[in-house]
């Protein structure tokens, strides 16, 4: 393998190393299922397309399409040379790789689950009766009959601290339309400090801003988000969110904001979470609770399908009436819908 990753190094595709090690992972994969506990020492049992290509029809869309892309490009170090001997396989494997790209393509555009999505999906109504359970039990233990804190914050312990912030991380992606994973990045402020911030800072950070009990709102800067956008974005929490985090902000605060800092959210040491740790505690929680690999990505799935219901099958109908006025769905919104 070392000999492969020198190839892919040197060749003209000027692969980043990160996509040399994605290449190179995915082609152990491979292997190790071909030649079990054989060293890899030739690209032979590449020679078997009809063999390969059974195998890889027993994978994920993901893992088909990853390890099949992998195979390509090591068949194919320069873009214009095939390995010497496999020009009739890679031929087949393009083919193939072009073939199930189509496919998958129209898939994605029907909105249709791929495999591993039907095999781990988890339904809206699922997830939210279960964090809504989850908020009923946290606020029977922290709040009484009139809605004020029952308990003293500064004597609660670590494990209460943990419990917390788990209702609250995922409050924060049920609760409010689900996003990525900025939320690691978040820093909580009081809003006279937040109104004295630079455009700096506030278009370059995400605040989860505090001004009362009930009233409080979290602002994504519009430079530290995937899609940027023209301003920054303000979204209030919901009163259930508001109790959660009124609690979760003081225990916070007492047990580790001294020493740590102002990050909202942290790891087992206390110290701010990545977004990288925050995918990793989202998909243990749900695997160990539903037994089902859930993403952030399959959470916003899961969410825009519940919530878009609806308008899918409004679209289905849009779809059928242009047809019959032999027209396209851009032509329909564009010239014909029109409102007050």
């Amino acid at each position: 393998m070392y000999k492969l990753q020198q190839e892919l190094s040197t060749s003209d595709r000027k692969l980043k190393e990160t996509t040399i090690c994605k290449y190179i992972c995915s082609f152990k994969k491979t292997t190790k299922y071909f030649l079990k506990e054989k060293q890899f020492q030739s690209y032979s049992f590449l020679q078997d397309t009809d063999k390969i290509i059974n195998y890889l029809d027993s994978l994920s869309d993901s893992q088909k399409f990853n390890q099949l892309k992998a195979i390509c490009i090591v068949l194919n170090i320069n873009k214009d040379q095939a390995r010497k001997g496999y020009k009739k396989h890679l031929k087949i494997y393009r083919k193939y790789l072009s073939d199930f790209g189509k496919d998958l393509t129209k898939k994605r555009s029907e909105g249709i689950k791929t495999d591993k999505e039907k095999q781990n999906w988890l339904s809206w109504e699922i997830i939210l009766k279960h964090v809504n359970d989850l908020y009923d039990k946290f606020y029977k233990k922290y709040f009484n009959n009139e809605g004020k804190c029952k308990v003293d914050l500064m004597n609660c312990t670590k494990k209460d601290l943990f419990e917390v912030q788990k209702v609250f991380i995922l409050a924060m992606y049920v609760f409010l339309p689900p996003r990525r994973l900025e939320l690691a990045k978040c820093k909580y402020i009081k809003i006279n400090e937040f109104n004295n911030l630079s455009d700096d800072d506030l278009d370059s950070n995400i605040y989860l801003v505090h001004i009362n009990r009930y009233s409080n709102f979290i602002s994504y800067g519009k430079l530290c988000i995937k899609n940027k956008t023209n301003s920054n974005l303000k979204i209030k929490l919901t009163e259930k969110l508001n109790n959660i985090y009124s609690v979760f902000i003081n225990l916070n605060y007492f047990q580790r904001s001294i020493e740590y800092g102002n990050s909202l959210l942290f790891n087992s040491f206390k110290k701010q979470m990545s977004t990288t740790s925050l995918c990793i505690y989202l998909k243990k929680y749900f695997k160990t609770t539903f037994n089902k690999e859930i993403s952030v990505t399959m959470l916003r799935k899961s969410y825009h399908t519940f919530y878009s219901r609806d308008f899918i099958k409004e679209l289905d109908k849009i779809k059928k009436r242009t047809i019959d006025m032999n027209h396209s769905i851009q032509i329909a919104l564009m010239h014909y819908c029109k409102t007050d």
